[in-house]
């Protein structure tokens, strides 16, 4: 059996690069994967999802250099952890588009949180990594286990 795999959904994939809630995680997932301990996962779909907010962020900050530069940085070591076999970029299939389909209806999703699940399920991924808590618990009704990266309220 191969090591462990985390999915992270595209707001886990902003945490590595835009500091937030929940970038500590994500940070010791990557360490994690560099050490062997496990691999990370996501979409391809993910990846144009990250630059979106990416752009996002710059045009809001009206700062395009940002934007070149944190696309820069994941492009860079997407490649470099794909090469290293720590990281797997699921492509969008037929297959992974119907159980897609399937999904929004089950649990009323939009397309690209529909993809995220399927490709995790897709790939058996051990884990699953989202700040959107609604997400996560689908992925937990799916069978994953989901890991909410957001800001959780204290209990009164």
């Amino acid at each position: 059996m191969g090591v462990p795999i985390s999915y992270l959904d595209s707001s886990a994939i902003v945490k590595r690069y835009l500091r937030e809630a929940g970038s500590d995680i994500v940070k010791e997932l990557y360490m994690g994967a560099y050490n062997g301990e496990l691999a990370v996962a996501f979409s391809i779909f993910n990846i144009g999802e990250v630059l979106s907010v990416f752009g996002k962020v710059s045009r809001k900050l009206n700062d395009e250099q940002l934007y070149a530069t944190l696309r820069r940085l994941l492009l860079s070591e997407t490649r470099r952890m794909v090469r290293l076999k720590i990281c797997h970029v699921i492509p969008l299939t037929l297959s992974i588009l119907k159980t897609s389909l399937d999904y929004i209806g089950e649990f009323h999703l939009y397309i690209a949180d529909a993809i995220q699940l399927a490709s995790a399920k897709r790939i058996d991924a051990t884990d699953f990594y989202t700040g959107d808590k609604r997400l996560c618990e689908a992925a937990s009704d799916v069978g994953l286990n989901c890991v909410y990266l957001g800001v959780t309220s204290p209990s009164k």
